[in-house]
Parts: structure tokens; sequence; C-alpha cells
């Protein structure tokens, strides 16, 4: 009994993702995006505070939850792919209603932040559920199932600036499809490790469709976040500190862009993945300084 209980705590943090926590920062870094562009000197201090721990519980609970769904609807297909034969749900190491059974409890942690929210902020929580659930089922047949996770994985741009005005603006609007294509470039980076698999059986993604052109298409979409980046500033009146920003998150773009040209290493596709965190924390840090010097 014991053994039981302890094999499926293991398994629960496997399906859950917590052993490789960086791309939870990937969903909660748009959280604050959206939260620092409300920022303004009336707001409570502590308040943000509050919001930004209750961001990080919610991204912690929604990715984990977005997983489990994204597993048992792909369990047959990740059996036969090399990077995720392994996974709970693919190699029978857990039973399909024990993997419910987490994705359950999780959705209650979620349901715990939601009910906090105002009802703007309810209402793109509730379009990201459902992208959540319906995003596997663009791989079958979408080209681009890349765009819907974007869809999905940013629409904290738009909660976290719903959560102090319970409206949206034009300016979180720009950063949320800054959080697209940011997303179409890290996740097509991601692709590229099954590429091969997933043209076997016949799985889509934008690292397939791209094909050779793939590069072009990575070097376009860092053209784009940067142009987008400059332009959002500029229609959010940030201050000049916000423009010192660019540089350094450039730089970093075109360092994972020639991670991934020069393919040194097994592992090299998901090193440039994993280093899109720094990318999200400087564009954290930009809007947040942008904003703040704008008052003083």
């Amino acid at each position: 009994m014991k053994k039981s209980i302890i094999l499926f705590i293991r398994n629960a943090i496997e399906i859950s993702r917590l052993s490789n926590p960086k791309p939870i920062l990937l969903l909660f870094f748009p959280c604050l995006w959206g939260l620092f562009l409300a920022y303004a000197p009336h707001i409570s201090k502590k308040a943000i505070f509050i919001a930004m721990v209750i961001f990080l519980i919610g991204s912690i609970a929604a990715r984990s939850f977005g997983c489990i769904v994204n597993d048992i609807m792909d369990r047959k297909i990740d059996a036969k792919v090399e990077r995720t034969k392994n996974r709970p749900l693919a190699c029978g190491k857990m039973k399909v209603w024990q993997a419910l059974l987490v994705a359950f409890l999780w959705l209650q942690v979620c349901l715990l932040c939601f009910i906090i929210f105002n009802q703007t902020a309810k209402l793109m929580i509730f379009i990201g559920f459902i992208i959540a659930l319906v995003y596997p089922l663009f791989k079958r047949f979408f080209n681009y199932p890349q765009l819907i996770l974007g869809f999905g994985f940013n629409i904290g741009v738009l909660v976290g600036y719903a959560t102090v005005y319970n409206q949206i603006s034009n300016s979180s609007l720009i950063f949320y499809i800054c959080g697209i294509y940011w997303t179409m470039f890290y996740d097509t980076i991601y692709a590229m490790q099954d590429a091969k698999c997933d043209e076997k059986i016949n799985i889509n993604s934008t690292a397939r469709k791209y094909g050779s052109m793939i590069f072009g298409h990575l070097l376009k979409f860092i053209i784009i976040i940067t142009g987008i980046l400059i332009f959002g500033g500029y229609m959010s009146s940030m201050s000049f500190i916000y423009y010192l920003f660019i540089v350094p998150i450039l730089l970093t773009l075109i360092k994972i862009f020639k991670i991934v040209i020069k393919n040194e290493h097994e592992d090299s596709f998901n090193r440039a993945f994993q280093y899109n965190v720094i990318v999200g924390l400087l564009i954290t840090l930009q809007i947040l300084a942008g904003r703040y010097f704008m008052f003083i």
C-alpha cells in the first residue's frame, strides 16, 4: 500500500512536469507583463505582490493541468515518439483514471485562484482554459498548432491587465500579440526535437511545416518580436529605460538562433528552448522598468 502511494506520487509529479519547472515561467511571465503594464503610483504595491503570488500559483496549476490533458489525449502518440515514450501514460506506469484524478486536483487549485479575479479577468482565464483543452487536438489536423498554444500561453497578459482595471487595453493586446510570436518562436524550436518522429506518425507542427525554410522563419519571428516590443513601448508611452532592454533581448534571441543553427549537441534544441526563460525575464523587467520610470 505504502509503495503504491509513493509510486502514484512519483508519477503524479512526473506527469505534472514538476521536475521541469522552467516552462512554468513561460506561462507566468506574460501574466506579469499585463500586471506591470497596468502599474500606476496609486496602485498598492502590496496588492501587486499578492497578485504576483496568485499568478505564480495559478501558472503552476494551469501548466500542470494542461500537461496532463495533453498526455491523456496524446498517450498513444507519445508511445511512438522517442522523447516521450517513457511518460507515465505512454509507457503504462500510470492509469488514465489516475491521471484524471491528478488533473482534477490541479483544477481545484486553478478554481481557487479563479474565484479571486474580476469578471473580465475571469472571462480571459476561461478562454485560456478552453484553449488548453482543445490544443492537443490541433496537432492532428492544423499545420500551426504553435499558434494555438500561443493564444493560450499568453492569455495571462490580458488577465494581468484586466486584474487591475477590469478591462483590456490596446497596449495589453499589443504585448499579447508579441507573446504569441514569442511562443511560436520557442515552441517551433521545441518541436524540432520531434520533427522526424512527427512526420512518421503524421503529427503537425510548425517545425514540420517550415521544413528547410525553418531558419528563415525563426529569423522572421525575432524581427517581429523586436518590432512589436518597440511599437508596444511607443504605444504605452514607456520611459527611455524601456528601450535600453531591446538590445539584450535581441542579443539573447540571436544567441538562441545560433544554438539552433549550430546544433552541436544532442540536446541543442532543448537548450535553445530553455534559453527563452531569459527572454521572458528580460521582457518582464523591461515592462516593469519602463512603466515605473514613467512616473518618476
